[in-house]
């Protein structure tokens, strides 16, 4: 009885026999250069205690296990310096009286598509890099990528630019889950830079939505402990702000922060900032600054004690 489907299965097995995967994998082709195609996975435990290396070929499995009996750690060995020169030794050895080796998997399981190399996506007309990976039929990506897109300088958008079609500059454009991993390291550059959609305005603008002002920091119930030093009598809270849908949040501009009905700061995208709140249960909303921007509000609950 099949466990996958086949198609699954031969998709899997592409994957695993892609030398390239490996090459950025274990930082080189590891032990695996065989003169046949081979699927292989590698599995290192955590202390070094085991090392694995399981593959096959359309004839033969090889599965190698290389550890201590008493469960103690290896001199730092892995999946592919440990268990996977056996692995290769073995391979070989059972496939020499192999007279015809078959393909991997069946060829029409897997069709050839170009996609862009960073979304994985179909690409676009701003995509520059792409690759032809073999994917299934069920898996054929079906969306154009949106992660690419030509942008012209806009002093008034919170990242300067803002998405137009004739613009002759390419940015990535990633959805705001990213932003603490752009602002860690910095990708791209003034030729190509990289953002998240919210501060690039024009990306993804929904004609006539109302965006969803959502405080996310501090969660809503939270309750938050008072300082001790000196008496304190007021708490710095971290306040943050998420905008639903994100490729709204460029024409927001900056927001007021309210707690319990009464303005207290302001903060430009991306709407965060550091309130003293005093001791007691209270509410804070965030709104935009300017009057003409309508907007849908989800404030947070939360005390101080």
């Amino acid at each position: 009885m099949p466990i996958v489907e086949r198609d699954v299965a031969a998709q899997i097995t592409e994957i695993l026999a892609d030398p390239l995967a490996r090459v950025r994998g274990l930082h080189g082709r590891g032990p695996f250069t065989l003169a046949y195609p081979v699927a292989v996975k590698t599995g290192t435990s955590s202390g070094y205690r085991d090392t694995w290396a399981i593959g096959y070929t359309h004839e033969r499995t090889v599965a190698v296990w290389v550890g201590n009996a008493d469960g103690s750690g290896t001199q730092s060995l892995t999946g592919a310096s440990g268990a996977g020169h056996l692995f290769a030794a073995v391979m070989e050895r059972a496939m020499a009286d192999v007279p015809t080796r078959a393909p991997l998997w069946e060829g029409e399981r897997l069709q050839s598509v170009e996609v862009c190399a960073l979304s994985g996506d179909l690409p676009g007309p701003a995509c520059e890099h792409r690759a032809s990976h073999l994917v299934a039929e069920a898996n054929m990506p079906q969306g154009t990528c949106s992660m690419h897109q030509h942008v012209r300088p806009d002093p008034a958008s919170p990242s300067g630019w803002r998405c137009d079609p004739r613009g002759r500059t390419v940015a990535t454009v990633l959805p705001d889950a990213y932003e603490e991993w752009i602002l860690a390291h910095a990708p791209g550059s003034p030729e190509s830079p990289w953002m998240t959609r919210a501060a690039v305005p024009g990306c993804a603008d929904e004609a006539g939505a109302l965006p969803t002002l959502r405080v996310t920091s501090p969660a809503l119930g939270s309750v938050i402990l008072l300082g001790d030093r000196g008496g304190a009598a007021a708490q710095v809270v971290d306040v943050r702000l998420e905008v639903d849908p994100p490729g709204l949040a460029a024409a927001i501009g900056e927001v007021e922060w309210v707690v319990d009905g009464v303005g207290v700061a302001r903060s430009p995208y991306p709407y965060r900032a550091q309130l003293p709140i005093r001791a007691g249960d209270h509410e804070v909303l965030a709104r935009p600054v300017d009057p003409r921007r309508a907007a849908r509000f989800e404030p947070s609950r939360f005390s101080v004690r």
